[in-house]
């Protein structure tokens, strides 16, 4: 563990109310109790799912106080009434690997861990290997792409991760196809976490369509949707329609953009999916992790012959998108084996014009122009475009992203500078409100049918009145004036998490002045990959490097729970009564 990076624990006041609230209950433990609380709350604030002891054990969390060694601190806090072992009913778990964990982020490993070891072991009906052979003929498949859809069908679950054009649409496609040759009767759900990750899904299926036969590509029709929406999302109400009682009605389901999936709902999914029913999960195991607690997708996604799913999962490596030795391809690359020398190299070459460094401390004036260039120039085509998919596909065209949400360098702070810019340029009345504005849905709205993650764009209509154009999945749009909205933000910036699940053709990413937590190897990655034709990283050589060299481990023990020797999973556990841990 680094011990530098938790000198400054920026501490919030719920860490200190739930650890003086579970120390209070034994009184000769108190300080052992209160400093895991507080720690733990910490770290589950930052996505991990639990903590390891021995990592926090003798180590700083105010001047004047330090834990205690490990063996010292474990006997302590078993002591306590708040905290038990594996299957007890108390407040937080201590498990034997020295892994401390909030009750109900237990129960959701060891449920998701056992359910999953359950798919791998369940038997199907499944094509013989004569079957794909035959089917293989008429597809555009890789052997790699053979191997995932040959899993895919054999397996009640599967995991398919690639990185953006290594043909993970193609490879879903083929499935649809063929299982609608083995099974006609089958019935289909797609799903992504995020209305945008759905729409981009629904597209690329579509899109897909070329290559296939007329006949079969009508297949390539069925719906995206988001997840919360698949699983029966119940206003008011913290479980969904659908769950292990009460089975999805699918006897396939494939998951795009999983790494975005977090430990909870990731649960959820897969215990709502019918136990003879067909899971797969797609999607890129070097992006970054979900928001909430866990890593679910990059922990399952583990390649070693311990990991129980090892046998499910197909990684597809050949890049279709971009060819051998373009910039953005060997830019990612070389993020992802940590090679900061090789990134710099790759940044500072004149051989590659898809990829640009502009450094803010030099060239700040030529990248805030460059900037209000594009702004401007996406602006005027949004606003001449005569229809709405037209006025949408000019808004794919470039993206600024940022790695915060505050700050000079920020989402906000960007945002509102650009929404200035064009005050100006245009002589608005106000700079909130106008035509071609971008914006972003925060989170799921029923009423309106909008989800977290869809974009919109402001519309003019008269007497100086604005209503807000949205596109879904299907082509269709719909229009809601600004009072209906709900909550949204300003999508001329927008970070590099909610950019999970779009492409762009063109994207500019600015990272902060100096280092921070936030700035990391998947951060760096999932943002140059959204990138199609070129990417411009506005940054410092310092930030970059410390980017290029943290690499985020959240903490869990989900990957240890799908070993091979571990049998000792709690895989009846009832619903958690502690919805408070």
């Amino acid at each position: 563990m680094n011990l530098t990076q938790h000198l400054d624990w920026n501490w919030e006041a719920l860490d200190y109310q739930l650890a003086n609230f579970l120390s209070r209950v034994d009184k000769d433990n108190s300080l052992a109790v209160e400093q895991a609380v507080k720690i733990l709350s910490h770290e589950v604030r930052q996505g991990h799912v639990c903590i390891w002891l021995d990592d926090f054990s003798d180590i700083e969390v105010s001047p004047s106080e330090r834990t205690i060694e490990v063996a010292d601190w474990r006997r302590s806090l078993l002591k306590s009434s708040a905290i038990g072992q594996p299957g007890d009913l108390t407040p937080l778990i201590l498990d034997e690997s020295n892994h401390l964990y909030f009750h109900r982020y237990w129960q959701y490993e060891q449920q998701l861990a056992a359910a999953l070891k359950s798919r791998v072991h369940c038997e199907l009906e499944t094509p013989e290997d004569s079957w794909f052979d035959q089917q293989f003929k008429n597809l555009p498949l890789s052997e790699q792409q053979q191997e995932a859809v040959k899993k895919a069908l054999s397996n009640n679950f599967s995991i398919i991760s690639g990185g953006p054009g290594t043909g993970k649409t193609t490879t879903i496609a083929s499935l649809l196809l063929l299982l609608n040759h083995f099974d006609p009767d089958a019935r289909v759900g797609l799903a992504a976490p995020t209305g945008k990750a759905a729409m981009r899904m629904q597209e690329a299926m579509l899109n897909s369509a070329e290559q296939f036969d007329p006949a079969d590509a009508v297949l390539l029709e069925t719906q995206a949707q988001t997840l919360h929406r698949l699983l029966g999302y119940q206003s008011g109400k913290v479980t969904f329609r659908y769950q292990q009682s009460n089975p999805l009605p699918y006897s396939v389901v494939i998951v795009d953009e999983a790494s975005m999936i977090d430990l909870a709902l990731m649960n959820k999914l897969v215990s709502a999916v019918a136990k003879d029913a067909r899971l797969i999960l797609i999607g890129d195991r070097h992006q970054l992790a979900s928001v909430e607690a866990g890593s679910v997708f990059g922990d399952i996604c583990i390649d070693r012959q311990t990991n129980v799913l090892s046998s499910t999962l197909t990684l597809l490596t050949k890049s279709y998108r971009f060819s051998a030795g373009q910039g953005i391809e060997q830019l990612s690359k070389s993020i992802n084996a940590g090679n900061s020398d090789a990134v710099i190299e790759i940044l500072s070459s004149t051989k590659f014009p898809e990829i640009e460094w502009l450094n803010p401390e030099v060239d700040s004036i030529i990248w805030q122009q460059q900037l209000k260039t594009k702004v401007f120039q996406q602006l005027d085509a949004i606003k001449s475009a005569p229809s709405s998919a037209e006025k949408f596909a000019n808004l794919s065209h470039f993206q600024l992203l940022c790695a915060h949400q505050k700050g000079r360098f920020g989402v906000a702070g960007i945002s509102s500078a650009i929404d200035d810019w064009i005050q100006k340029k245009y002589r608005l009345a106000d700079k909130i409100w106008y035509a071609g504005k971008p914006l972003m849905i925060k989170e799921n709205d029923y009423q309106t049918k909008l989800f977290n993650g869809d974009f919109g764009l402001v519309v003019a209509e008269k007497e100086q009145k604005f209503r807000v154009v949205f596109q879904s999945s299907n082509e269709h749009s719909q229009s809601l004036s600004i009072s209906r909205l709900p909550a949204h933000e300003n999508a001329w910036a927008i970070s590099v998490h909610k950019s999970q699940g779009s492409e762009f053709d063109e994207v500019m990413l600015v990272l902060p002045e100096s280092p921070s937590p936030v700035i990391s190897r998947e951060l760096l990655y999932t943002a140059v990959t959204r990138a199609k034709s070129k990417i411009t990283i506005v940054s410092n050589e310092k930030v970059l490097r410390h980017a290029i060299e943290h690499q985020i481990q959240r903490r869990s023990g989900l990957a240890n729970g799908l070993s091979v020797e571990n049998k000792e999973l709690k895989s009846d556990l009832p619903e958690s009564q502690l919805n408070l841990f």
